[in-house]
């Protein structure tokens, strides 16, 4: 991005983060407010009623509202069923409005006023839609602003036009998430899923409860997953997330901060909730109980006499419990320990440990432990996610994952292993 460019999206920012959009929208001057002070509880705006058509010879009419102004233009992408007249979207242009800048707001195909059947939309077909709206309407660089859903597509775009983005703010950006919290449900219940051909995900953005997804929707999400892996994307970055957001965990953002190549990102953690931006993504109550069903409390207290046997260390024992077994392993202190004491002294995998009260430390000392895990030879398999013990999704996989270890540990026979033998199968 030109330099010029670079000093408008300053700009812009700066304005932005000062809360004028909402204060702007609210008419309630210096008491409105702020995008970043409030993420996602912006005040109620007037909504804007002319609505224009992008005709597309080979796709389904879009839906959109457009503003004239100065470049970086912005363009906002709404989440998961959302639409163009949702509060952040309006408040945004408001905002852009009021500096001088471009604005686009619109619905995906299926959605809002757009052309479309919603039963047969896609994330590749919500993609083509982003790239239909950045070659048409709008000129030069933009600032694409992405909301949940929103967030995973702006990534898609700038991958695919990235002379056409001058840079990115998610907004609680679910990434992959979909796809991710399908695969941590219960093997048995995939396969009801994909026996009778819809997912009902859960979700309070609606009266009947939950949302249905095709199990053709989330196979087809699958081929547009980026996480774990670099993502090519250069230009500067802003990632908002509440940290208690019940949807979309916030390690997701921390996830996007760590995959995409530009060193230029700032990761931006609320203490709120963000609110008013689609679907809850979480595990249904039947679900979390069929999880919670796996947790074995026998096989709980023999993993706490290994951990503590072999790691060699006055360490107190927890009260029993899946709830206190979690607090006791979630800062990952342990669980470094325990796979540096698999290795002769001097070749630990972790050079260094530390407790520490901070979140993202504390789950990047579980994804260590995880990766040292896994070159051990623990299969990917039997690895847990680091969300299923951080924030207690599923203790079972954690169980399984260290019973995994022992096993390796007792079947390698390298001197290393510290305990009874019989606690695990060779």
């Amino acid at each position: 991005m030109a330099a010029a460019g670079g000093g408008a999206w300053a700009l812009w920012w700066r304005g932005l983060t000062r809360g004028r959009a909402a204060a702007r929208c609210a008419g309630s001057g210096a008491g409105g407010a702020s995008l970043l002070r409030s993420p996602g509880q912006l005040p109620a705006c007037r909504q804007k009623s002319s609505v224009s058509f992008l005709s597309r010879p080979d796709r389904p009419n879009l839906a959109y509202n457009k503003i004239k102004g100065k470049n970086p233009g912005v363009v906002f992408l709404p989440g998961l069923r959302s639409d163009m007249n949702g509060q952040k979207a309006v408040a945004l242009q408001d905002f852009c409005k009021s500096l001088g800048h471009a604005f686009v707001r619109f619905d995906y195909t299926g959605c809002g006023s757009s052309d479309g059947n919603l039963q047969e939309c896609t994330v590749g077909k919500w993609r083509k839609d982003v790239l239909s709206v950045l070659d048409e309407l709008t000129d030069g660089p933009q600032i694409l602003v992405g909301s949940s859903l929103g967030g995973w597509l702006m990534l898609h775009a700038a991958i695919a036009r990235p002379e056409k983005v001058a840079a990115l703010v998610g907004v609680a950006a679910a990434a992959d998430y979909l796809v991710t919290t399908f695969k941590q449900l219960p093997l048995e219940v995939q396969k009801e899923i994909e026996e009778k051909g819809e997912w009902k995900l859960p979700t309070k953005h609606n009266e009947e409860g939950f949302y249905c997804l095709s199990y053709e929707f989330i196979k087809e999400a699958e081929n547009h997953c980026l996480l774990s892996n670099p993502i090519p994307i250069t230009c500067p970055i802003k990632l908002i997330h509440g940290m208690k957001d019940e949807d979309v965990p916030w390690k997701v953002s921390m996830q996007i901060a760590d995959d995409v190549v530009s060193t230029d990102v700032d990761v931006i953690l609320r203490k709120v909730e963000m609110a008013n931006r689609g679907p809850s993504y979480g595990l249904s109550r039947e679900v979390q109980e069929k999880i919670e069903q796996k947790y074995d409390l026998e096989l709980e207290n023999k993993l706490v006499d290994w951990i503590i046997v072999q790691s060699g260390e006055k360490i107190e024992h927890p009260p029993p419990g899946r709830q206190n077994f979690q607090k006791w392993l979630m800062d990952g202190t342990l669980l470094c320990k325990l796979i540096n004491s698999l290795h002769p002294k001097g070749k630990e995998p972790i050079p260094k440990i530390s407790e520490s009260k901070m979140a993202f430390k504390q789950m990047e000392q579980i994804s260590q432990f995880l990766k040292a895990a896994e070159i051990y030879g623990v299969r990917t398999t039997d690895i847990f996610q680091t969300v299923d013990l951080w924030e207690g999704k599923d203790m079972a996989a954690v169980q399984r994952t260290l019973m995994s270890l022992g096993s390796l540990a007792v079947t390698k026979d390298d001197g290393c292993y510290r305990g009874d033998p019989s606690w695990f199968h060779r």
